[in-house]
Protein backbone atom coordinates (compact mmCIF):
# COMPACT_ATOMS: atom_id res chain seq x y z
CA UNK A 1 0.00 0.00 0.00
CA UNK A 2 1.54 3.55 -0.88
CA UNK A 3 2.83 4.93 2.13
CA UNK A 4 0.76 8.11 1.75
CA UNK A 5 -2.18 6.34 2.03
CA UNK A 6 -0.74 4.64 4.99
CA UNK A 7 -0.08 7.68 6.56
CA UNK A 8 -3.45 9.11 5.81
CA UNK A 9 -5.38 5.50 7.65
CA UNK A 10 -3.58 6.23 10.69
CA UNK A 11 -4.44 10.10 10.71
CA UNK A 12 -7.82 8.57 10.29
CA UNK A 13 -7.75 5.87 12.70
CA UNK A 14 -6.82 8.28 15.68
CA UNK A 15 -9.16 11.06 14.38
CA UNK A 16 -12.14 9.71 12.58
CA UNK A 17 -14.94 11.67 15.27
CA UNK A 18 -13.49 14.62 14.25
CA UNK A 19 -11.30 14.12 11.33
CA UNK A 20 -9.37 16.39 9.31
CA UNK A 21 -10.59 17.83 5.59
CA UNK A 22 -9.38 16.22 2.81
CA UNK A 23 -7.21 19.30 1.98
CA UNK A 24 -5.75 19.36 5.31
CA UNK A 25 -4.56 15.10 5.06
CA UNK A 26 -3.36 15.95 1.47
CA UNK A 27 -0.86 18.70 2.60
CA UNK A 28 0.27 16.50 5.32
CA UNK A 29 1.75 13.88 3.00
CA UNK A 30 2.31 16.03 0.39
CA UNK A 31 -0.37 15.87 -2.49
CA UNK A 32 -3.14 17.58 -3.93
CA UNK A 33 -6.53 17.11 -2.84
CA UNK A 34 -7.53 15.31 -5.59
CA UNK A 35 -4.64 13.15 -5.96
CA UNK A 36 -4.91 12.07 -2.82
CA UNK A 37 -8.98 11.01 -3.27
CA UNK A 38 -7.84 9.21 -6.03
CA UNK A 39 -4.68 7.35 -4.33
CA UNK A 40 -6.95 6.26 -1.31
CA UNK A 41 -9.92 5.09 -3.33
CA UNK A 42 -7.28 2.88 -5.56
CA UNK A 43 -5.90 1.55 -2.35
CA UNK A 44 -8.57 1.14 -0.24
CA UNK A 45 -11.71 0.50 -2.42
CA UNK A 46 -13.20 3.47 -0.89
CA UNK A 47 -13.85 6.91 -0.78
CA UNK A 48 -12.43 9.17 2.46
CA UNK A 49 -15.17 10.31 3.31
CA UNK A 50 -17.48 7.15 2.82
CA UNK A 51 -14.55 5.69 5.13
CA UNK A 52 -15.18 7.64 7.96
CA UNK A 53 -18.93 7.26 8.16
CA UNK A 54 -18.32 3.28 7.78
CA UNK A 55 -16.42 3.67 11.26
CA UNK A 56 -18.80 5.82 12.87
CA UNK A 57 -21.51 3.52 11.75
CA UNK A 58 -19.72 0.07 12.84
CA UNK A 59 -19.22 1.95 16.16
CA UNK A 60 -22.31 3.08 16.56
CA UNK A 61 -24.19 -0.43 16.01
CA UNK A 62 -21.50 -1.42 19.01
CA UNK A 63 -22.19 1.38 21.07
CA UNK A 64 -25.88 0.45 20.62
CA UNK A 65 -25.88 -3.12 21.48
CA UNK A 66 -23.35 -2.83 24.19
CA UNK A 67 -24.31 0.11 26.36
CA UNK A 68 -27.60 1.74 27.49
CA UNK A 69 -26.55 4.83 26.31
CA UNK A 70 -29.25 7.35 24.71
CA UNK A 71 -29.41 7.50 20.56
CA UNK A 72 -28.05 11.07 20.89
CA UNK A 73 -25.20 10.41 22.92
CA UNK A 74 -24.31 7.40 20.73
CA UNK A 75 -24.68 9.96 18.12
CA UNK A 76 -22.66 12.47 19.11
CA UNK A 77 -19.90 9.98 20.51
CA UNK A 78 -19.44 8.84 16.89
CA UNK A 79 -19.15 12.06 15.60
CA UNK A 80 -22.43 13.26 14.42
CA UNK A 81 -23.85 16.86 15.67
CA UNK A 82 -27.32 15.98 14.11
CA UNK A 83 -29.43 13.18 15.70
CA UNK A 84 -31.31 13.09 12.75
CA UNK A 85 -28.71 12.95 9.82
CA UNK A 86 -27.19 10.22 12.14
CA UNK A 87 -30.29 8.17 12.15
CA UNK A 88 -30.88 8.46 8.48
CA UNK A 89 -27.37 7.36 7.69
CA UNK A 90 -27.97 4.64 10.40
CA UNK A 91 -30.96 3.04 8.88
CA UNK A 92 -29.59 3.68 5.46
CA UNK A 93 -26.34 1.06 6.61
CA UNK A 94 -28.24 -1.53 8.26
CA UNK A 95 -31.90 -0.99 7.03
CA UNK A 96 -33.14 -0.32 10.67
CA UNK A 97 -33.69 2.95 12.90
CA UNK A 98 -30.80 2.77 15.66
CA UNK A 99 -33.78 1.87 18.51
CA UNK A 100 -35.32 -0.93 15.91
CA UNK A 101 -31.72 -2.08 15.70
CA UNK A 102 -30.59 -2.03 19.07
CA UNK A 103 -33.93 -3.81 20.18
CA UNK A 104 -33.78 -6.61 17.59
CA UNK A 105 -31.77 -6.72 14.23
CA UNK A 106 -28.51 -5.68 16.58
CA UNK A 107 -28.91 -8.60 19.26
CA UNK A 108 -27.74 -11.18 16.77
CA UNK A 109 -24.58 -12.66 16.12
CA UNK A 110 -23.68 -10.42 13.01
CA UNK A 111 -24.34 -7.11 11.42
CA UNK A 112 -27.25 -6.88 9.11
CA UNK A 113 -26.12 -4.03 6.47
CA UNK A 114 -28.37 -4.00 3.74
CA UNK A 115 -25.88 -2.21 1.05
CA UNK A 116 -24.99 -4.46 -1.59
CA UNK A 117 -21.26 -4.01 -1.35
CA UNK A 118 -21.78 -4.47 2.54
CA UNK A 119 -18.14 -3.54 3.38
CA UNK A 120 -19.59 -2.03 6.67
CA UNK A 121 -20.60 -5.65 7.07
CA UNK A 122 -16.60 -6.69 6.29
CA UNK A 123 -14.98 -8.17 10.24
CA UNK A 124 -11.50 -7.15 8.43
CA UNK A 125 -10.14 -3.98 7.06
CA UNK A 126 -8.10 -0.84 7.62
CA UNK A 127 -11.52 0.75 9.79
CA UNK A 128 -10.97 -2.76 11.65
CA UNK A 129 -8.08 -3.86 14.22
CA UNK A 130 -7.72 -7.11 15.32
CA UNK A 131 -11.44 -7.82 14.42
CA UNK A 132 -12.88 -5.38 16.49
CA UNK A 133 -13.87 -2.12 15.18
CA UNK A 134 -11.99 0.94 16.65
CA UNK A 135 -13.47 4.31 18.12
CA UNK A 136 -14.50 7.03 20.33
CA UNK A 137 -15.93 6.19 23.84
CA UNK A 138 -18.72 7.28 25.17
CA UNK A 139 -18.33 9.70 27.66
Amino acid sequence: MDSRVQEVLRELDGSWCAPPCVSQLAARVGLRPSRLAHLFRREVHTSIREYVRIRRMRRAAELLTQSHERVSAIAFAVGYNDVSNFNHVFKKYFGASPRVYRTGVGNTSKPHPVRPETRIARASGPWMQHGRSVGCDVS
